[in-house]
């Protein structure tokens, strides 16, 4: 399955595009992939910084690394980054319907 855009958070004030695929959760989580440069705006943000290559959990004592993937995406095939995937507690903006 190609991974949708979306809109996540983790504070419920800062939103950051991703790309998730929607039947996948962890603990009903979203866990969504992110390019390098949202990634970056993410770390401005919340307890990561990019460091050779990935993204760095700064906050945890083990330095949980985000690797870059590529990923079939809705825009075609993508490196991401699954920055606190599976790990982190994203939620996703659910977008209304008109």
């Amino acid at each position: 399955m190609k991974l949708v855009k979306q809109l996540f958070t983790i504070n419920g004030n800062e939103w950051f595009e991703g790309y998730h695929n929607p039947s996948q959760d962890w603990n009903g989580f979203a866990c969504p992939y992110f390019t390098r440069e949202n990634g970056e705006s993410i770390c401005q943000s919340l307890n990561c910084k990019f460091e050779n290559g990935q993204f760095v959990d700064t906050e945890n004592e083990d330095g949980e690394l985000f690797e870059a993937i590529e990923k079939d995406t809705q825009d075609g095939i993508l490196t991401l980054y699954p920055i606190g995937a599976y790990y982190w507690v994203w939620e996703v903006y659910e977008f209304p319907e008109h």
